[in-house]
Formats: structure tokens, C-alpha cells, sequence
């Protein structure tokens, strides 16, 4: 079994050394989903990822990815460990999601050069989360928490042409910890889920 297994990466590996390799980055705006959302205040946020494909020919390619995704808030009620909490002090409260993983896209002309193209993956995501609890003194008891859990993708989007193009992508992670905000513990679930529209540059 362990033979077999260091073959498949010897195999994977090879075919990755004799593929074309470029690399790029994406930016464009985020849009926060689930709890993310709800931590937002709604608010739209940012997305930046910085990637290099492998084209396997015949339409296929692998892309390694690091990306972080950022919404800030001003929510006037949210739910915690503690309950949901009516914010009057308007304490700002930040959720946060980086990734590093890989995807696989299939760009349906045969060639990652231009036209349509789709895939997903998989990634280990750092989730962050940061906000603050107002007390009967009218003060904030800041916390924040960075968790990692697995995390997924799914993406669609245009090649215009070798370098330009333009992708919607779907993020989402989910975690669950014990976390302590002042005096108090409780058992912190959030799902992390955003959607984002990003140009993108390959060099």
C-alpha cells in the first residue's frame, strides 16, 4: 500500500514537472454568506488570491491556490456562545477566511487560453474571527479566535485571453471551538461561507 502510494505521487508529480506552468493573482469584491454574513452586517467585503496553474492538456489543469477573503461589520445584533447580543454600542466585528489548497478546471476549448471554465477543490482554511461583547459597564470585551478546518470551492468563469479573466467563486468553511470572550466560555460554531467576483491577471 505505502508502495503504491509513493508511486501515485511520483506519477502526479511527473506529470506536474512535464505541464505548462504559469502563475497570477485575482482580486475583486466578496460577498459574505451564513454566519460570515451575519458578522458583517452584511456588508460586501474583499478577495485576493495568488495561484499557479499546471495545463494538463486536453482542457485539464491543476491550480494551487493561497487566498484570504474579509468582511468588516457593524452589526446591531448577532448571535454568540452567549446568545444573541443587541450591539448599541456599535462594536465592529471582522470574519475572515484563508485558504491554501489546490482545484481542478476543466476549460471546456480545450485550452486554458480563453473561453469557459470550471472546477473545485479542496484547501486547509484558516477561519478568524473577531468581535466584541459590550458589558453593562458600556465598554467592549474584545475576542477573536483563528480556527482551522477544512475548506471547499467551487468556481466558473471566463478566459478572455491568456493573461485576463474573470471567475465566481465559492468559498465556505465551517468550525466549531470553545471560546472565552472576558469571564465567560462557550462553544463557538460558525460556517464561513462567501461568494466573490474576481478579475484575474496570469502572468
Amino acid at each position: 500500500m505505502k508502495l503504491l502510494a509513493f508511486s501515485t505521487l511520483i506519477l502526479c508529480a511527473a506529470s506536474l514537472s512535464a505541464a505548462d506552468f504559469t502563475g497570477g493573482v485575482q482580486l475583486g469584491p466578496a460577498f459574505p454568506l451564513g454566519d460570515m454574513k451575519s458578522l458583517a452586517d452584511g456588508n460586501a467585503g474583499a478577495q485576493l488570491v495568488l495561484f499557479g496553474r499546471w495545463d494538463l492538456g486536453g482542457g485539464h489543469a491543476i491550480r494551487a491556490r493561497l487566498d484570504g477573503t474579509s468582511a468588516k461589520g457593524t452589526p446591531g445584533s448577532f448571535d454568540t456562545p452567549f446568545g444573541k447580543v443587541a450591539n448599541s454600542a456599535r462594536v465592529e466585528a471582522t470574519a475572515s477566511l484563508g485558504t491554501l489548497g489546490a482545484d481542478y478546471l476543466y476549460h471546456f476549448d480545450g485550452t486554458p487560453d480563453h473561453g469557459v471554465y470550471a472546477g473545485g477543490g479542496l484547501a486547509y482554511g484558516n477561519n478568524h474571527v473577531e468581535l466584541g461583547l459590550p458589558t453593562t459597564a458600556g465598554r467592549a470585551v474584545r475576542g477573536s479566535e483563528s480556527v482551522g478546518a477544512l475548506a471547499y470551492g467551487l468556481y466558473a468563469g471566463y478566459q478572455f485571453n491568456p493573461h485576463w479573466s474573470v471567475e465566481l467563486t465559492y468559498r465556505a468553511s465551517t468550525f466549531k471551538k470553545d471560546l472565552t470572550f472576558g469571564d465567560s466560555t462557550g462553544t463557538f460554531k460558525y460556517s464561513m461561507p462567501a461568494v466573490a467576483l474576481v478579475a484575474g491577471y496570469t502572468f
